[in-house]
């Protein structure tokens, strides 16, 4: 199984280019779903880069409750959980403005599998519309909600090269370090250099 890489990593930083059919790339997204599934902490999405592999694709590990406006933040792993995988996404359409969830009181904490330990608020859109290939590579148009679509550009800046945590410093967002239990603020320099 492959193994999710953590910053710093040159592959993390790289625009990923577009993923052509065949074999391999079926055995590639097979290893990304595997890892995402096996995931320690369980993660919501995992995309090509993440496990070394600078392709255009990602999956996601949720609910469908999850892909809706309403969706205040998510709860514990549910039970209806299911794996979706987006081959090539390009962005159709996304609303004007972003927002850091549905309480602006209380913004929703991102993480990321390879940044273990560290969370942070990120500006996203609260809907977009996505162009993509399944796995078998057929074309299709949705538009995703909420927490889904949250994640959906979580993992759709890794094909950018992009982090989390560079919203953060552009921004200059909190951060926020996960130690027994508690969130402990941390200094925006730790992550300057990934």
């Amino acid at each position: 199984m492959k193994k999710i890489i953590t910053v710093p990593h040159k592959t993390l930083r790289t625009v990923a280019t577009d993923l052509q059919k065949s074999s391999g790339s079926s055995f590639l997204m097979q290893e990304l779903q595997n890892a995402l599934r096996n995931s320690n902490p369980k993660g919501a999405g995992l995309a090509l880069p993440q496990i070394d592999s600078s392709f255009r694709g990602f999956s996601v590990f949720l609910s469908a409750e999850e892909n809706a406006l309403d969706t205040t933040r998510p709860s514990s792993r549910k039970q209806d959980v299911q794996m979706k995988s987006f081959i090539n996404p390009k962005i159709v359409d996304v609303p004007s403005e972003k927002t850091f969830g549905p309480d602006s009181e209380d913004p929703i904490l991102e993480g990321c599998l390879s940044i273990p330990t560290i969370y942070g608020p990120v500006p996203r859109f609260a809907w977009l519309r996505l162009s993509y290939l399944d796995l078998n590579f057929t074309a299709h148009e949705e538009t995703f909600y909420g927490f889904y679509a949250r994640v959906i550009q979580h993992e759709y800046d890794h094909l950018e090269g992009i982090l989390f945590t560079d919203y953060s410093l552009r921004l200059e967002l909190p951060l926020y370090q996960l130690d027994n239990g508690k969130m402990n603020s941390i200094p925006l320099d730790i992550v300057k250099t990934w």
